[in-house]
């Protein structure tokens, strides 16, 4: 296409050609995005699908390679063209309509790039929006009328998880310490110690916590205590007030309890979903 029919088009000739848009060299992703996967003791290792997909293609190129050598009439060289674009394709999306998909010997379509990314397993949905996380916890709601519409009702078990990172000051170097002789088995009490100089002390392997002399400026990651301010959410959050910050109040029992008169603007029940 001439520059002048590309800048007619809206393209930028500099950054944007048109034929840049057929592929002429296929480029490979490194090892870790496709890592193996080692099997009985490093007896069998097992490689990932997109491996699979890349020797496939490597195959097809050296097929097509061969044929165009050896002189082969040109309808056997398209059949081997058509396999390495087919390929190509199956490489970028293995769920395109009208085409084949590419299986494994045991029949199962190969997870390739698209399939990575698109769906709800996906890497956006699955592994970026919907992580595991540090400092969060889900668990069932109960309702429980006694408690303030400014807090929320935090299980023990999970008080005990989460943690709040406190800086140590000359003020409160003293409630910190205790908390680290309380230590990670008993509410409230301290997980882990930061040093100044980056280490971090985990106090379940540590046997005399007492000996432990906190200094300014070291973190304590300290348990969820009564009255810290948490964001209390619920899922789908549709509006602002899907999320809110509450004042925990530690409980015992295993669910979260929420005063009634807080369900409205988080669209909450009490049926057992989460």
């Amino acid at each position: 296409m001439r520059d002048e029919d590309a800048k007619a088009l809206g393209l930028d000739v500099t950054w944007a050609r048109p034929e840049w848009t057929c592929i002429s060299v296929m480029p490979v992703p490194p090892l870790h995005v496709r890592p193996s996967v080692v099997m009985g003791g490093g007896a069998q290792s097992s490689e990932d699908d997109l491996t699979h997909q890349l020797v496939n293609i490597v195959k097809s190129n050296i097929a097509l390679r061969t044929a165009i050598k050896n002189g082969e009439p040109n309808i056997i060289v398209e059949q081997f063209e058509q396999a390495l674009q087919h390929n190509v394709c199956a490489f970028m999306n293995n769920e395109i309509r009208g085409m084949p998909q590419v299986t494994q010997r045991s029949g199962r379509p190969l997870k390739t790039l698209t399939q990575r990314l698109k769906s709800k397993e996906g890497r956006i949905r699955g592994n970026l929006m919907g992580k595991r996380v540090d400092f969060s916890a889900r668990t069932v709601i109960t309702a429980d009328p006694n408690l303030g519409i400014h807090q929320v009702g935090v299980p023990r078990s999970i008080a005990m998880n989460l943690t709040v990172p406190t800086r140590v000051t000359p003020f409160n170097i003293h409630e910190l310490s205790a908390l680290v002789a309380n230590g990670p088995t008993e509410h409230p009490g301290a997980k882990h110690i930061i040093r100044s100089d980056g280490l971090r002390i985990d106090l379940r392997y540590v046997k005399n916590k007492s000996d432990l002399l906190l200094a300014n400026g070291w973190i304590v990651e300290r348990h969820l205590n009564d009255g810290d301010i948490v964001l209390f959410n619920r899922q789908p959050s549709l509006h602002k007030m899907s999320i809110m910050g509450h004042q925990a109040k530690v409980l015992d029992w295993s669910t979260f309890r929420l005063n009634l008169s807080c369900t409205s603007p988080y669209n909450a029940d009490f049926d057992g979903g989460k």
